[in-house]
């Protein structure tokens, strides 16, 4: 047996549990074969967004909020001040956390657009000088800085081709298995988006995260063939 013969084999074990039900448990069911399929699409990410936290304590939490409430209007001063170009800057309410103390919490989301004809290491510079400008706010100021975290603007064009390729993905491997059969897909039965996401650590592929010069999204998808047997 060839190789090929042999990996043919093992689809057609694998598929066949799903097609000795329909195809053959149900005497008027068309018969039919289920397949999984995942793609994963790599672009350039287009902005950086960081987080930063600030906990002012006071000597109550009137004191305490007062102070957290100045929080944005003292963050714009310091970017001005260090030519921090930003022109996005998403407040929380303040936040008390924890009535047994005196703290009050105020979260800012600030966001760093690349521009459009950058490189990776333009992007990498970029931001790495972008950080050490933070880091010096965040000293002034005493705020904690988290990111950053890599986006586009148009997600849903980028998770449509994800799922596209992957149910192309998942094409190959029923044809595969209809050719043995000596039938022919005629129709998509139906298509499950299994798994969507963006910019996670992938365990099985080792630095695979998201960074300055890609974003990644990956879509895992199970679609039903319908199939014509001779």
């Amino acid at each position: 047996m060839t190789r090929v013969s042999a990996y043919l084999s093992i689809l057609l074990c694998a598929f066949s549990i799903g097609m000795s039900h329909s195809a053959f448990g149900q005497s008027n069911a068309a018969p039919t074969v289920d397949s999984s399929g995942a793609a994963t699409i790599e672009v350039a990410p287009e902005f950086a967004d960081f987080e930063l936290v600030l906990i002012e304590s006071g000597a109550n939490f009137e004191a305490s909020t007062q102070r957290a409430l100045k929080f944005e209007e003292n963050l714009r001063k310091a970017f001005e001040d260090l030519d921090l170009p930003t022109g996005f800057i998403q407040m929380s309410g303040v936040r008390i956390e924890d009535a047994a103390s005196t703290a009050a919490t105020v979260h800012a989301r600030v966001r760093f657009a690349f521009d459009s004809a950058s490189t990776p290491s333009s992007r990498a510079r970029t931001l790495a000088s972008i950080a050490d400008r933070l880091r010096k706010a965040a000293r002034s100021l005493d705020f904690e800085i988290k990111g950053p975290f890599f986006g586009l603007e148009d997600q849903e064009t980028v998770e449509q081709e994800a799922i596209a390729r992957a149910t192309e993905n998942a094409l190959y491997k029923s044809d595969a298995v209809a050719s043995l059969m000596n039938a022919s897909i005629v129709a998509v039965r139906n298509v499950s988006v299994l798994d969507l996401r963006w910019g996670d650590q992938d365990l099985d592929v080792p630095g695979s995260a998201s960074d300055v010069k890609r974003l990644l999204c990956r879509a895992r998808v199970r679609v039903s063939y319908q199939l014509s047997l001779p």
